[in-house]
């Protein structure tokens, strides 16, 4: 049974894809899409915790499974450069060119050299990645079905192609899914490529220029790093006859002749397909694809791609220049993504740019390599995808009831929207309050930044004091916005159907769930992995101070929903300057009464964001350059 489960979990969504882009009755479609999404739930929590039984195990993959997926993605790739073409992206159609051909030599040439037979690989983090990816991809796509009717209700201009939208958004799953349960580095680049081009369609479902522009820089990007990927497979399996990732991460192996220089291609694609600096622009510019899109990119799926494999590689390279050289370029991405964050009034580019500052935070982690550091990546990626998957739904919900993704718009939505400022409120708690997401894992961190004794503690520590002081910042900026009361503000009327207000609100109580089970997580899942002292002693020790500041998750919407129907506003002290007619207006100097309005700073005389992007880009290359250095050294 357990050699079936695997590739159940890729076939699943694959065949509900399928079935989705042939139905065209509406009805019936959005019926199965969220049938099939309970499914690929369903699916990855009963394999999840099959395999956990099994874990670690090797499963194999009959060979002929192998060629039908190659001729998958050639069909995928003839497609993406038949788009080019129509759009003139000749450079994008060399790169697709380049591309297949190194496929085919690695499946024609470089496998049998390898001698490897294709399998599958189950460990904890696979485990926990297979459980990220079905929980937020189950949330998305039941999400999906009436945001995309309402999308295209507002966009009457935008050729609705839902069905085919269906078909990417769970075959996108699927390759999910095989990409963290791969040991074969070919099927796991197959994988790789799958996913670039799924996200190229979807970035680009609107066909407007924005949307095309954005589309084709994400292909771009992410083409050059699979070709870099796919070349250094070809080296390691032609060299040195290593087909096997578990094998490749020995640290044996690294120490061959050449082979750091191997890992470090593999790095970099990770690093492109994380949206580190200097290669963030591909994942600023996704913004434009629907909001399902955007989850899908920024939660669980494409960005946590790359930084699996960076944890997956990097502790066999644990000390060297190379690693130490990763950690500065993630926590250097941390924290000038966090700054940036500051500046930003669209929500949608101030999560975007969170993501990518935590990434980074998970590169760093990476790059120190520690069994510390190690435990603490796991849990930022398990608390980041289902806060962030959860924020992103509440924008495109809250985009569709006040017309407008700016935060300061969002002035007391727990009164307009409350059925939406909840759950919203716990996710961004869950971004930032005690000990939510991201606070314990910063603490364990910095305990293994302290504790690394080497040139580059100093930076590590300084830079994460700081990114974290600008998390807070904008994060408390945000919230502020959405439960501050202001007089005048009437509840809006919920234009959100029933089925995207439950896919937000099982997000949020799995942002509560995951905070209270945090013990169980880290006994089960992370401590299996990798043993961490800091982690044993906290759960050990401080469990019922974790207990009580837990608490505090559910204590600010609970007062919130609480709180009596009947309020008493009082007029605030305006200088003495109050409109006699409104206490919420002031009269200024030529005496017209003008509403006072609370507005958050934004820095924008200081962060410029083409400016701060210039100079992050500049110094990013340069760390990227280091790595490569100290391979080669």
């Amino acid at each position: 049974m357990k050699d079936l489960i695997y590739p159940a979990l890729m076939v699943l969504p694959l065949l509900a894809g399928v079935t989705l882009f042939v139905i065209r009755g509406e009805a019936f479609r959005a019926i199965f899409q969220r049938a099939a999404a309970i499914i690929v739930l369903a699916a990855s929590i009963a394999g999840a915790f099959v395999m956990y039984n099994f874990a670690p195990w090797i499963g194999p993959l009959p060979e002929w499974v192998d060629w039908l997926m190659l001729a998958f993605e050639f069909g995928l790739l003839a497609y993406a450069a038949y788009r080019a073409a129509v759009y003139r992206k000749y450079w994008v159609i060399g790169l697709i060119a380049i591309q297949a051909f190194l496929t085919g030599w690695a499946e024609l040439y470089a496998k049998p050299i390898a001698g490897f037979v294709f399998s599958f690989h189950s460990d904890e983090l696979s485990l926990i990645m297979i459980l990220v990816i079905g929980v937020t991809g189950f949330a998305i796509a039941a999400y999906a079905v009436s945001y995309m009717r309402n999308f295209h209700a507002r966009h009457p201009d935008i050729q609705d192609r839902r069905p085919f939208f269906s078909f990417l958004l769970f075959t996108f799953l699927g390759a999910m899914f095989g990409l963290v349960t791969s040991n074969s580095l070919f099927i796991l680049n197959f994988f790789w490529e799958l996913t670039s081009i799924c996200s190229f369609f979807l970035i680009g479902y609107p066909r407007t220029d924005a949307a095309v522009k954005s589309a084709f820089r994400a292909l771009g990007m992410n083409l050059a790093g699979g070709i870099v990927m796919t070349a250094a497979i070809i080296w390691i399996a032609t060299t040195y006859r290593i087909g096997g990732l578990n094998v490749l991460i020995s640290v044996e192996n690294a120490a061959l002749p050449g082979m750091k220089l191997a890992i470090g291609c593999l790095v970099l694609a990770a690093l492109i397909k994380s949206a580190q600096f200097p290669f963030s622009s591909w994942l600023l510019g996704a913004m434009v694809a629907p909001t399902p899109v955007s989850a899908l990119l920024h939660s669980s799926t494409m960005v946590k791609a790359g930084v699996y494999l960076i944890l997956r590689v990097m502790p066999s390279l644990q000390g060297s220049i190379m690693a130490e050289a990763v950690a500065l370029l993630g926590i250097f991405t941390f924290a000038m993504a966090s700054a940036m964050a500051i500046a930003m009034r669209n929500a949608k580019r101030l999560l975007a740019y969170s993501t990518i500052a935590n990434l980074g935070l998970i590169v760093a982690c990476a790059g120190i390599g520690t069994s510390a550091t190690i435990a603490a990546a796991i849990l930022l990626i398990i608390f980041h995808s289902i806060a962030k998957s959860s924020l992103f739904l509440c924008v495109g919900s809250v985009e569709h009831i006040i017309d407008s993704r700016d935060i300061e718009a969002m002035d007391s939505l727990v009164s307009r929207v409350p059925a939406i400022a909840y759950p919203m409120v716990i996710g961004i708690g869950g971004m930032f309050l005690p000990p939510l997401g991201m606070l314990v894992s910063k603490y364990i961190v910095l305990g293994a930044f302290v504790d690394a004794h080497n040139l580059i503690s100093p930076f590590l520590i300084l830079l994460l004091a700081f990114g974290s002081a600008f998390n807070l910042f904008f994060w408390a900026k945000w919230l502020g916005k959405i439960i501050s009361p202001m007089p005048g503000y009437k509840k809006a009327p919920l234009r959100v159907p029933v089925f995207e207000i439950g896919s937000i609100d099982i997000l949020a109580c799995i942002v509560i769930a995951t905070t209270f089970g945090f013990p169980l997580i880290v006994r089960w899942l992370v401590s299996p992995y990798v043993s961490s002292s800091q982690l044993t002693t906290l759960i050990n020790n401080d469990y019922w101070m974790l207990a009580f500041m837990i608490s505090m998750l559910i204590v600010l919407p609970l007062g919130l929903m609480l709180r009596s129907n009947v309020s008493t506003w009082i007029t605030p002290y305006l200088s003495g300057r109050n409109s006699p007619e409104n206490g919420d207006k002031y009269v200024d100097t030529y005496g017209v009464a003008r509403r006072a309005d609370m507005k958050n700073y934004y820095f924008g005389a200081f962060i410029k964001e083409a400016q701060w992007q210039r100079w992050s880009t500049i110094a990013a290359t340069l760390l990227v350059s280091l790595i490569f250095l100290g391979a080669i050294l």
